[in-house]
Order: C-alpha cells, then sequence, then structure tokens
C-alpha cells in the first residue's frame, strides 16, 4: 500500500509507510514535522488527528482521537493501543506500531480521527475544505480549461 509520495516520516517504521500519503489525502489535511515534539503531525483547520512520534520507551506511536468509550473498548481489547501519550487520555489512543498491527483496522481509526475533527468543524469550514478539495482534484485531472 505504498504511496507515491514516499517522503521519510521519523518513527513511521517502513511497513506502515502507506500512513504518511493516506493522511495526506484526506480533504484539507497537512502534514509537517514539528522539531520540538520531535512528531509528525497531520492536521486540519490548525488542529491535528494525528500524530506520529517516539514514546520514551523507543516504540514508534501514532496517536489518534476517538470517541472515549469506543477508545476504552479498543484498549480493553487490544494491548497495542493505549491512553494517548501526552494527550487528553479520555479522547486520545497511541498505538504501538512496533506491533503487528492490521493496516486495514489503521485505516480505520485513522478515518475516525480525522471524521471526529472534521464535524467538529462548522460548516462553513467544512464546505471550504471540501470546495476546494474538489478544486484540487479537479486541477490535478487536468479538467480545468
Amino acid at each position: 500500500m505504498m504511496g507515491k509520495n514516499k517522503r521519510a516520516v521519523p518513527y513511521l517504521p517502513e511497513r506502515y509507510a502507506w500512513v504518511d500519503d493516506y493522511c495526506l489525502q484526506k480533504p484539507g489535511c497537512i502534514g509537517e514535522y514539528v522539531e520540538v515534539w520531535d512528531a509528525t503531525r497531520y492536521m486540519l483547520n490548525g488542529k491535528f488527528f494525528v500524530l506520529i512520534m517516539q514514546h520514551p520507551n523507543k516504540e514508534s506511536i501514532i496517536t489518534l482521537k476517538l470517541e472515549p468509550n469506543y477508545g476504552r473498548l479498543l484498549r480493553s481489547n487490544h494491548k497495542e493501543i493505549t491512553p494517548g501519550y501526552h494527550m487528553n487520555k479520555l479522547h486520545w489512543n497511541s498505538i504501538s506500531l512496533d506491533k503487528n498491527f492490521p493496516d486495514s483496522f489503521l485505516e480505520e481509526l485513522i478515518d475516525e480521527s480525522y471524521r471526529i475533527l472534521f464535524e467538529s468543524l462548522s460548516q462553513k469550514a467544512q464546505r471550504a475544505i471540501l470546495e476546494k478539495a474538489v478544486m484540487s482534484k479537479t486541477m490535478q485531472d487536468g479538467s480545468v480549461q
């Protein structure tokens, strides 16, 4: 599932290299490395929905926002999911990327984190993001004359 971007993302194991492109393909998403955090964040309207970094125990982790009850359920059923490192433990969850976490499940959780953030935005902000994405896609496809 390697994407076309292939930029280096610190602490993102090669097995999960597709995560960078997957996040960046979300409408309005901006990805950036934050040196003072030593982490890569993926943001929408200045708020992040994915954070990739190294835990002090040296594991690579991805931190995502989930509905509180869903996050608790996942943490109780998956040892690789823990309360969000350095985040609000109610809403944020960290997943070890040094274990064999299924790609399709990680995609679902990234989608859910994005959805939660997107739906928290005003309708005006949502429309602007979607309109810009459609315009960008049209330009990439060469459909604009």
